[in-house]
């Protein structure tokens, strides 16, 4: 009975350390595991910061785009990137968006970093960017609208001109009605004789 007691013991023993083994082998498994997917997650974050922070740098504006459109996507980038956990400066994320604006924008920019005495603020510029994208579609509508008014009186000017230059209709019928008369002084077409430039010297044969 005693030895089989004991026999009993050792093999619950050797159970439980082969439990112990089996657990220890499980958990580093595990651990194995979770570092890999760690390290695979943390590539990944990595990659996907360099893709975004790659976008957000070599954003540009092109002249025919909107610029409500183009803020929009500029900040939707800079919230990603954000929240990937890489913090941008307020004053480095102005300039970055400054730095997008076409070369038209160019004495913009300028006017913003002289005026600027302080550090720049993103919240200041894009205001700044919305307010002068709507002053220049004003002057161009207005630039557009004074053209169209020069052209019409042009327009107007160029047809009185024609009108006035032009004969009336009894004149252009008297011309071409002598221009099928036959002169009876000198037999040839155009005149007549009571125009005939050398009768003007010689009354007496008219």
């Amino acid at each position: 009975m005693a030895e089989a007691g004991q026999n009993l013991l050792r093999h619950d023993s050797d159970a439980l350390v082969g439990v112990g083994i089996l657990h220890s082998a499980i958990m580093q498994t595990t651990f194995e595991l979770w570092k890999k997917m760690s390290e695979a997650y943390e590539k990944k974050v990595a990659s996907t910061k360099m893709y975004l922070i790659r976008r957000l740098y070599n954003l540009r504006m092109k002249e025919s785009d909107s610029v409500q459109a183009h803020l929009n996507e500029y900040e939707s980038l800079s919230s990603q990137i954000t929240s990937q956990g890489t913090t941008i400066e307020d004053e480095l994320r102005a300039m970055i968006l400054m730095s997008s604006l076409p070369s038209s924008w160019e004495t913009f920019v300028t006017t913003v970093c002289n005026a600027s005495t302080t550090a720049i603020k993103y919240s200041e510029v894009t205001s700044a960017i919305l307010t002068e994208a709507a002053r220049r579609k004003s002057f161009t509508k207005d630039s557009a609208e004074e053209a169209y008014v020069v052209q019409g009186s042009t327009d107007r000017s160029n047809n009185q001109g024609r009108s006035s230059s032009r004969p009336p209709n009894n004149q252009r019928s008297r011309s071409k009605s002598r221009d099928n008369q036959i002169c009876n002084y000198c037999k040839k077409p155009g005149h007549i004789k009571a125009d005939f430039r050398a009768l003007k010297a010689k009354p007496n044969e008219a």
